[in-house]
């Protein structure tokens, strides 16, 4: 069965999400996002497969040759994990700054990967990755 994805990363999204049906088209989502918000902020951007009902989705994030993937699901949240790094960095997503691990960071072509994952597998968490576990707050 094929899937599509609905990605929310503009205002306008909330009424007609970006619709992405194949693997280069995820890739081309993100370097929209990249030009639109590059020399401002990172930015971030919810995705979901198309018409699903469960719980799964991920936060895709990007910030010129790197991003951020974060995957909720029924075992828990995770965040991409890249090279050691302290702090945190924070991406612009629906109106707000949202915070994660510095060590999230992953290169983009990374992150198009695990979204093309993503809506290949239906959903699942993408294998691409090595993830951590969110923290509780």
């Amino acid at each position: 069965m094929a899937h599509q994805l609905e990605v929310y990363y503009e205002f306008e999204h909330d009424d007609e999400p970006v619709v992405v049906a194949t693997p280069e088209q995820a890739g081309e989502v993100l370097e929209r996002m990249r030009a639109a918000y590059a020399g401002r902020r990172p930015v971030m951007a919810q995705v979901v497969i198309a018409g699903s009902t469960g719980f799964e989705h991920l936060h895709v994030g990007v910030d010129g040759e790197v991003g951020v993937v974060s995957f909720t699901g029924p075992a828990g949240g995770f965040h991409s994990l890249g090279d050691p790094a302290p702090g945190e960095v924070t991406f612009y997503y629906g109106g707000h700054n949202r915070e994660l691990p510095a060590n999230a960071r992953v290169p983009l072509a990374d992150v198009k990967h695990a979204m093309a994952e993503f809506l290949t597998s239906g959903g699942k968490r993408p294998s691409c990755l090595r993830w951590q576990p969110m923290a509780m707050m």
